[in-house]
């Protein structure tokens, strides 16, 4: 999650009453409740991998350790609380799952989409299903997804892959997300899986899947959404106290060539603070680099990085980070030229 500022470059008065504007964002999926489930057959067993949101998958083969042929389905969760939906005029504008598909096998040959070897086994694409399994991953959780089961929301939601080239797998999921913030449920949550059990051959037939090729540490699968709010303030300097990361004044204010914005670092980590339009476009990086504990400064002059004015208008200043901050919200106006 990231802390959000607002920059409003325009003159306004002592209450600040901020419109409507898109706000990007990203969700990383929770390695804690994260995993595969796989079902061996001739056991009538289930093994539970947790925290595959780093490498998960579906698919089926023969386990040669075992000797049993089993198939497996994966499941990913995303915490809503990382977004602000119970702020005044919440409005979610999109929400796209990504995944990378890494590999594909059939019939034991990398580089072929799954091969199921029965009649219209070729039409058997993987699928993402919207599940909600609750806080904990467990063998009982193997049939959410299913049609009929208590936990399904909704089945066979979309396509996930039917191709096994290398690449990013986009899903639209904004309604399924908008469904779980209306009826207050803590994550969104999915099972990606083909709806098969095995064919019963030696061979492997499988997708596997992370966040991005590299590196390792961002490989979780990510929810990429977009949402409005309005919100009200009468003084830029709220007194929050975030747990890491605080801004603590800004001024001149109103400015004219730049403004000095100070902020509060608690816990020393790595930070950045961009400058974003409301499109969703980088105008300016402030800082990027580590930061020790203490009360720092930067300026902003109010230009692009190539050196371009910008206009009057409204800007996002964002704190990136990989923990969860609390938002802070800075009010700026720049002064019209005297020239």
């Amino acid at each position: 999650m990231k802390t959000v500022i607002i920059l409003w470059v325009s003159l306004f008065s002592s209450l600040f009453v901020y419109p409507k504007i898109i706000i990007p964002d990203t969700l990383y999926s929770n390695n804690y409740l994260d995993g595969s489930i796989a079902y061996q057959y001739e056991l009538n067993n289930y093994l539970i991998n947790y925290g595959t949101g780093n490498a998960g998958g579906a698919g089926d083969g023969y386990n040669i350790f075992l000797f049993n042929w089993q198939y497996s389905r994966g499941f990913y969760t995303f915490s809503l609380d990382e977004i602000p939906y119970d702020s005044t005029g919440f409005d979610l504008i999109s929400a796209t799952f990504q995944l990378f598909q890494y590999f594909s096998t059939g019939n034991n040959e990398n580089g072929v989409y799954p091969i199921w070897d029965f009649p219209g086994g070729d039409t058997n694409y993987c699928y993402l299903d919207h599940i909600d399994y609750g806080n904990s991953l467990d063998v009982s959780d193997w049939t959410a997804g299913d049609i009929n089961d208590n936990q399904t929301l909704y089945p066979l939601y979309a396509t996930v892959t039917t191709s096994p080239d290398t690449g990013f797998r986009n899903i639209d999921v904004t309604e399924l997300v908008l469904d779980d913030i209306n009826n207050l449920r803590q994550n969104s949550q999915f099972r990606i899986h083909f709806p098969i059990g095995t064919d019963y051959d030696p061979w492997l037939d499988g997708v596997g899947f992370s966040g991005i090729p590299y590196p390792l540490m961002y490989r979780r699968p990510k929810l990429m959404i977009e949402y409005q709010t309005l919100s009200i303030y009468d003084n830029y300097n709220q007194n929050i106290e975030p747990e890491y990361f605080n801004i603590k004044n800004a001024y001149p204010n109103p400015f004219n060539s730049s403004i000095t914005i100070e902020y509060q670092i608690n816990k020393p980590d790595e930070y950045q603070l961009i400058v974003y339009d409301t499109k969703g476009r980088i105008i300016d990086i402030l800082i990027s680099n580590f930061h020790s504990n203490g009360l720092k400064k930067v300026q902003w002059n109010g230009k692009t990085q190539a050196g371009i004015n910008v206009p009057s208008g409204i800007y996002l200043l964002k704190d990136r980070k990989s923990t969860r901050l609390n938002s802070s919200h800075i009010p700026l106006s720049r002064m019209p030229s005297s020239a």
